[in-house]
C-alpha cells in the first residue's frame, strides 16, 4: 500500500456555538497552524418550519402582504447575521484563530456544510459533536453522520472529553 502525504490548505470549521463546537475550534486552529492552512468558519441558521410557512391561518394573502412578510423575514435574518458575526468576532477573534472567511447562512445544515466545503475547496471539515441517546438521534437526525456520508472530503468529528 502506498501512503501519500496529507496536506490541508483550506479547513471548514462548522460551529453551532455549543461547548463541543468550541472545543473543536482548538483542533481547527492546531491543524491550520501545523499546515499553514486557512480556516473558513461556517454557522448555519437552521430553517424552521414556521419560516417556510409564510401563510398563517387568517393572514392576508395579497401580494403586498406576502411581500411585507418576506421583507420582515429578510430583516430578521440580516439582524441575526449581524449578531452572529459580532459574536464570532468577540468569542473567536479573527486573528486569534486565523479565520479567513466567516459565513452565516440559513438553510439545511447538512446541505450547506457540504456545499460550502465544495465551493471553498476545503480539504477538511471539522465539527464538534455531543453524544445523543438513540431516541434523540432518531428524532432529530444526525447532522454529523449525514455530512460524513454526503461530503467529498474528510470530516474530523471532535467530542469534548469533559462532557463524556
Amino acid at each position: 500500500m502506498e501512503v501519500t502525504k496529507v496536506h490541508f490548505k483550506n479547513i471548514l470549521y462548522a460551529t453551532d456555538f455549543s461547548e463541543n463546537a468550541q472545543y473543536a475550534c482548538s483542533y481547527a486552529k492546531s491543524i491550520a497552524d501545523q499546515y499553514n492552512a486557512e480556516i473558513t468558519l461556517l454557522h448555519v441558521i437552521k430553517e424552521e418550519i414556521p419560516d417556510l410557512l409564510i401563510f398563517d391561518a387568517g393572514m392576508d394573502r395579497s401580494s403586498s402582504a406576502v411581500s411585507d412578510r418576506l421583507t420582515v423575514q429578510k430583516d430578521i435574518f440580516e439582524e441575526q447575521t449581524k449578531n452572529i458575526i459580532s459574536k464570532i468576532k468577540n468569542e473567536y477573534g479573527d486573528t486569534q484563530i486565523g479565520i479567513k472567511d466567516i459565513i452565516v447562512v440559513k438553510g439545511n445544515p447538512v446541505k450547506i456544510i457540504v456545499s460550502t466545503a465544495e465551493e471553498k475547496n476545503c480539504d477538511l471539515i471539522i465539527m464538534g459533536v455531543k453524544g445523543r441517546s438513540s431516541i434523540e438521534e432518531m428524532l432529530m437526525g444526525d447532522t454529523v453522520r449525514r455530512v460524513i456520508s454526503k461530503g467529498k472530503v474528510p470530516v474530523l468529528v471532535v467530542q469534548n472529553p469533559i462532557k463524556k
